[in-house]
């Protein structure tokens, strides 16, 4: 802590304390002290919960989201009446269907024809037996298999029978249905593909952070800036701090100032998963600094459970990697955090308020 303004030389020293404050925290009033926190404690975040009812749903949030209409080929970008099932991911391979309508009165599927022949394809794909598995019924707040909602499994089954018996042959009595213009942008966000090749140097740095990172004092900031020179190959320092930033706000890293020597420390952040929801799935991120054999083990533990898993999209070539998977039940992610030795998972926190220790 400074002491800033008048007094003699020695006053204005700063004073030995053994506490460290946060580099980039959350944006305070102007004037108002930074936040202490003295040595061996924990550090709080008002972004996680350890309750599933104070957590955020992405499922409002997708970009590949589309709703089925009663018509072949009908579908829209919006919640419509009698569009009762929305349907997520890629177009040529939804990955689940949800039904929205009334549980009890369904609407029927009715004469609707699209011209568009590509529209037709993807609203019968949802209805056919394969996927069966992958709807649910939304009923307040809460995702039900379809098999507990008699009258929405039966109009599901009389829509897939429908597209049994005629094909791809228009009846001769139809409502004509034009193509919605929208949906052409939620085809290219649902089949966009990004490319997750991490360099082998990103590995050997993001290794060597964790390494140095299991001493009790961090890693001194001016050593982690020159190994932020030396992955980037460059000598400006600016580039350096960037690269740190970077790792900060993607939760890999925290940057402290060790008040006792006016410098900065960079402490890596140990591993865990951060739960989101994700309408009836929930999606497990491994947060914090990833070392390539931990990625190594999710993935081949993906893998052999059948997980549904990648990385969030890296913005730049040496932004931290960060695994994602998928799964129907949080309990499985905290099995898997056991055998990996993670801490438990965590929630994301819907709204300001609630602290859990990190």
């Amino acid at each position: 802590m400074w002491k800033r303004g008048g007094g003699t030389k020695a006053q204005r020293r700063p004073r030995k304390v053994s506490t460290v404050m946060s580099a980039n925290a959350a944006p305070r009033r102007e004037g108002a002290a930074p936040e202490l926190v003295a040595g061996g404690a924990h550090l709080d975040s008002d972004l996680l919960t350890r309750s599933s009812n104070e957590v955020i749903d992405l499922l409002s949030l997708d970009g590949s989201c589309r709703f089925l209409g009663p018509g072949v080929g009908e579908m829209s970008t919006d919640p419509r009446p009698g569009f009762d099932w929305m349907v997520i991911g890629p177009w040529r391979q939804p990955e689940r269907t949800l039904f929205v309508g009334d549980v009890d009165r369904p609407t029927p599927m009715d004469d609707g024809w699209c011209d568009n022949a590509t529209d037709r394809r993807h609203w019968r794909l949802p209805f056919t037996s394969k996927h069966a598995d992958l709807v649910f019924v939304a009923s307040d707040g809460r995702f039900e298999p379809m098999s507990s909602h008699g009258e929405v499994q039966a109009e599901f089954m009389h829509r897939a029978g429908r597209i049994r018996q005629t094909g791809n042959r228009r009846p001769e009595s139809v409502r004509r249905l034009p193509h919605e213009p929208t949906l052409d942008s939620v085809a290219r966000v649902a089949d966009r593909v990004d490319n997750n090749d991490v360099p082998a140097r990103l590995w050997d740095a993001l290794d060597l952070v964790a390494a140095l990172g299991l001493r009790r004092s961090g890693i001194a900031g001016r050593d982690f800036q020159a190994l932020a020179l030396d992955l980037l190959r460059t000598d400006d320092f600016r580039s350096a701090m960037e690269l740190r930033r970077s790792w900060e706000e993607a939760g890999v890293v925290d940057v402290l100032y060790r008040s006792v020597h006016a410098s900065l420390l960079v402490v890596p952040r140990r591993p865990r998963f951060l739960l989101v929801k994700d309408g009836p799935m929930t999606i497990g991120i491994l947060w914090g600094l990833v070392p390539r054999w931990l990625a190594d083990r999710v993935e081949a533990e993906a893998e052999a459970g059948g997980l549904t898993h990648q990385t969030i999209p890296r913005v730049f070539r040496y932004a931290p990697v960060l695994p994602v998977l998928q799964v129907a039940s949080p309990e499985v992610l905290r099995t898997l955090s056991r055998r990996l030795g993670l801490a438990d998972p965590v929630w994301t926190h819907r709204a300001g308020g609630l602290h859990t220790r990190v």
